[in-house]
């Protein structure tokens, strides 16, 4: 069987291959606090595949309420009129 970081991972990804062309997207990790990975332009899913790739697991406790908090904040400062936010743990 897998870790379920590689599951949520290919989740993730998966995600990125159904998107609308020019969607954006922002990646973010959550353990004690929320850190945005990138992309650096939010319109760079190639980056965001790669940065996807490279999460790693931590030992840290998860508190997902910055993240969501911060991608909450993302999608309200964003121009597109359909926004989504996923999670992934």
């Amino acid at each position: 069987a897998k870790p379920r970081i590689e599951l949520a991972k290919e989740a993730a990804l998966a995600v990125l291959d159904t998107l609308p062309e020019k969607s954006s997207v922002q990646v973010y990790t959550c353990a004690d606090r929320a850190v945005l990975l990138g992309p650096i332009k939010s319109d760079n899913l190639d980056e965001a595949r790669s940065l996807i790739k490279k999460v790693a697991v931590t030992s840290l406790s998860s508190d997902l309420l910055p993240g969501l908090t911060e991608a909450l904040a993302a999608a309200q400062a964003g121009k597109a009129g359909a926004k989504e936010i996923y999670v992934f743990t």
